[in-house]
């Protein structure tokens, strides 16, 4: 992980990361691009049949893809939870939704961590302290504006343009 500090705060970058997880799991050419983490409608269902070499390949790739979404890319959540739920029986689907992850991370050359990141903690007590002692009201946020979709479930590719520049430039 790189850390650099700029004027308008700390970003953290996986380039080299990144590098290995495409060079380890084949990927040399982003010919094809991909925008978002997993395509919009994509399902991963278990297989019927067990293959103890495709479940190892799958449990190394998700391992790989979930520390990337841990330290710097948030955005890969969902699609980490979806081939996390199917990895002990990868479906047949599973190796074109592996090469989709890798075609984004193979064009990624942005942070999406900066400095709003290291006041979570101190933002989450604040709010907690205040819906307990009931100071704010808790209101609906329109569902194009949620930006939890983003790690929760695939989106379409322009919604997931729209949150990541939500929550890159508030």
């Amino acid at each position: 992980m790189k850390v650099s500090f700029a004027a308008d705060g700390i970003i953290l970058t996986q380039d080299l990361y990144v590098s290995k997880i495409l060079e380890r799991f084949g990927f040399t050419s982003a010919a094809k691009s991909a925008t978002t983490p997993l395509a919009h409608g994509t399902t991963l269902t278990r297989a019927d049949e067990e293959d103890a070499e495709a479940r190892h390949l799958a449990q190394q790739f998700v391992g790989a893809i979930l520390y990337a979404a841990v330290i710097s890319r948030p955005d890969l959540s969902s699609t980490v939870r979806a081939m996390s739920h199917v990895m002990s029986k990868p479906p047949s689907n599973f190796e074109a939704c592996k090469k989709h992850v890798l075609r984004v991370e193979a064009l990624v050359d942005h942070p999406t961590s900066h400095r709003r990141t290291k006041h979570i903690e101190i933002r989450r007590e604040f709010i907690k302290f205040h819906i307990g002692h009931e100071t704010v009201k808790i209101e609906r946020v329109s569902t194009k504006d949620q930006l939890a979709d983003i790690m929760t479930k695939p989106l379409r590719q322009d919604i997931h343009n729209y949150l990541v520049q939500m929550i890159l430039h508030g």
